[in-house]
């Protein structure tokens, strides 16, 4: 799966302390008619536009019944609209219409105030006599086709709209030279994240302004890697995180305490990496500032060379700075490393045992055998190039920190201090990938238990759906909902679970273990697993060393009535049930594969479905068709295969073993199993 990041999380609890100068912002979404139920027949018109100004016309009449339409424009200041107002006369209609009779007459100052997205006050005070001074509550009555207002500013981006993702380092204006600060700022197409980090300064409350307004408070407190203070924003708004109710794109951001300014930095991607950093060194040269984390993300195949996948890692410690790429199984040649639209590197791939292998390392300060990192890859795009096809690529996540072990599984039995596991009973790891139902056959994701001695993760990450919103069910209860927005290469949408709670992630109260694990949207399931209790191979693949006909070879099963098989290396036998897609849910079934010195034997068989004719789908052929008939309690039905071929038998002249196997009808899948390649 793409941009695995790991990291290890500090604790922050207390770390913020705000309020939001503004409950909501007026955004483009705000555009559409309101009008005041009680007085049917007058309304206004509101026009949001893209540089902070709106236009509006209010249709209305006067004390002696007669039409009047007022027209103004002004500046959004937050749940505020002010416009200076005026009505126009002299013209006529028709061919006769001379515009130098046009007379435009100030009518006085309107004032639109907005509570949410569909209620309002408008208040005014007019020179005419006849409106004076008054208010009156507005709610909406009309919004744009493609509305999706919150109130923030995510409202204002739309479909194609460019990804941003990027970290700029404020500079340390010298009070205390050995802290730093950074802004990260991430924009969807649905989204857009803004959060602020300060590390060593001296305990207390520093003030976060942007474009010289208070936007809140950020209160350093001691954590286990230094002093740490932190505040968070979003659009649409996340649980413990402030409302992202102004812009900060292209802003002045600054931290002070009092009337000192202790950081000060602009918020745009041509700065990202900037910043003198502070701290004891690593930006002022344009690399990242040194530290004590380390980040390792996937490359994401593009599929030019399915085969190919690599990796990016960066290594902050006190006294240096090192980024690493390496990249196998592509073609013998030379590659080029891109980040940020720049070519930093070439790569050479060799031949290795086993496949083929490049890497490029560099380092701050510089050492023999590493290039001179003089660039910051944090928040930035990475690609892998050759004669300008790109073959992997990812987008650097801003987020840093971790260990340099895989993901700290059972069974790590390396001696870093990454919160990898020690293999000790009180951690744990399952990592499954999802099942590809059919309804969309480029959707892939995977989901992942993390248990730790002093917190359990839980996430879903689900790739290459249709943009929208999907429900996470786990066994039945949808549990919440996934955004999955476009990115370079496809499309991703991720939700994540802790216990205990942590800003950003939402509260792990179930567990998902043993459960079915569903991505649904309108009815339709896309992606599903029945997520195994243990880690190692729940679909009886390579690594289950059990040897039994479990239900997918879950590991922990080690009872040994197996079918049959004398173990030789001439003889298998695969067993698995098929997965309920939820189309039926009484229906069941299973498949197995049984090879013997001399011949091989496959079956699928399927239990309480509705009577009928099913077609056998195996890696989206069709191989046969089950008819389900009535039996004593309920229904069935089985197809047969054998090679050599027998009597009563189809011909198996097909291999399952590591396909989809399906059983369907009228384009429903009602029963399926990614069927493992060993027992």
């Amino acid at each position: 799966m793409k941009s695995i990041l790991k990291y290890i999380a500090f604790s922050m609890v207390g770390l913020w302390a705000v309020t939001s100068v503004h409950a909501i912002t007026i955004t483009s979404d705000f555009t559409g008619a309101w009008f005041q139920p009680a007085t049917v027949g007058q309304g206004i018109q509101l026009q949001v536009l893209s540089n902070g100004s709106a236009g509006a016309f209010w249709f209305t009449f006067d004390g002696n019944g007669n039409q009047v339409w007022a027209l103004g424009t002004g500046q959004i200041t937050g749940d505020t609209l002010v416009m200076e107002m005026r009505t126009s006369r002299g013209p006529v209609f028709g061919p006769n219409f001379d515009p130098s009779a046009l007379q435009q007459v100030p009518f006085g100052t309107v004032t639109m105030q907005f509570d949410n997205c569909e209620n309002g006050t408008l208040s005014w005070t007019s020179s005419d006599p006849q409106f004076g001074v008054g208010n009156m509550p507005i709610q909406r009555l009309t919004s744009s086709g493609d509305s999706r207002c919150t109130g923030s500013i995510s409202d204002n981006t739309r479909q194609g709209d460019p990804l941003l993702d990027f970290r700029v380092f404020l500079d340390n204006l010298g009070i205390f030279p050995d802290a730093q600060a950074h802004a990260d700022y991430r924009q969807t197409a649905t989204r857009t994240d803004f959060d602020v980090e300060l590390e060593d300064l001296p305990v207390d409350s520093y003030t976060l302004l942007v474009d010289g307004v208070q936007r809140g408070v950020i209160e350093v407190v001691t954590t286990d890697f230094g002093t740490r203070g932190e505040i968070e924003f979003s659009s649409p708004q996340d649980d413990n995180e402030l409302l992202l109710d102004f812009d900060p794109l292209g802003g002045l951001v600054e931290i002070a305490q009092g009337d000192t300014l202790i950081f000060s930095g602009i918020l745009d991607p041509d700065n990202a990496g900037g910043g003198n950093g502070g701290g004891n060194g690593g930006g002022s040269n344009g690399a990242p500032p040194f530290g004590n984390s380390e980040t390792e993300v996937e490359l994401i195949n593009t599929g030019l060379d399915p085969d190919a996948s690599g990796d990016v890692e960066l290594e902050q410690r006190p006294d240096r700075v090192e980024f690493d790429v390496e990249i196998e199984d592509l073609d013998l040649g030379i590659y080029e490393l891109w980040v940020a639209g720049e070519m930093r590197a070439e790569i050479e791939v060799i031949e290795i045992l086993g496949g083929t292998e490049g890497e490029v390392e560099f380092r701050n300060p510089v050492e023999p055998g590493k290039l001179p990192l003089d660039f910051d890859p944090i928040g930035q795009p990475i690609s892998i190039e050759q004669a300008g096809n790109v073959f992997l690529e990812v987008m650097f996540p801003t987020e840093l920190g971790g260990g340099d072990d895989d993901n700290g599984g059972p069974g790590d039995d390396d001696d870093d201090d990454d919160n990898g596991g020690s293999g000790n009973g009180d951690e744990l790891e399952i990592d499954v990938d999802l099942t590809n139902t059919g309804a969309d056959a480029d959707a892939s994701g995977d989901a992942k238990w993390e248990q730790r001695t002093d917190r359990t993760d839980f996430s879903v990450e689900a790739e290459d759906l249709d943009e929208g919103t999907y429900n996470l069910i786990v066994n039945g209860v949808v549990e919440a909902q996934i955004e999955v927005v476009a990115v370079d290469g496809g499309t991703e949408g991720e939700v994540e679970f802790r216990d205990p709670p942590e800003a950003g992630k939402l509260p792990l109260n179930f567990d998902p273990r043993g459960q079915l694990i569903e991505i649904e949207q309108g009815g339709t399931i896309f992606l599903m697993t029945d997520f195994p209790t243990e880690p190692g191979n729940s679909n009886g693949g390579p690594g289950d060393d059990d040897d039994d006909d479990d239900d997918n070879g879950s590991p922990g099963d080690d009872d040994d009535d197996d079918n049959g098989g004398s173990g030789n290396g001439d003889e298998l036998e695969i067993d698995v049930d098929l997965t309920n897609t939820g189309a039926d849910a009484d229906a069941s079934g299973d498949a197995k594969w049984e090879q013997r010195t001399d011949r091989t034997d496959f079956s699928v068989e399927a239990e309480d479905l509705d009577e009928g004719t099913y077609n056998l789908i195996v890696n989206g052929v069709v191989e046969a068709q089950i008819e389900v008939v009535a039996v004593d309690g309920g229904t069935e039905g089985e197809v047969e295969f054998r090679d050599p071929p027998e009597a009563g038998k189809l011909p198996l002249n097909f291999d399952p073993r590591g396909q989809l196997i399906e059983v369907e009808q009228d384009g429903v899948v009602y029963l399926m199993v990614d069927f493992p390649a060993e027992p």
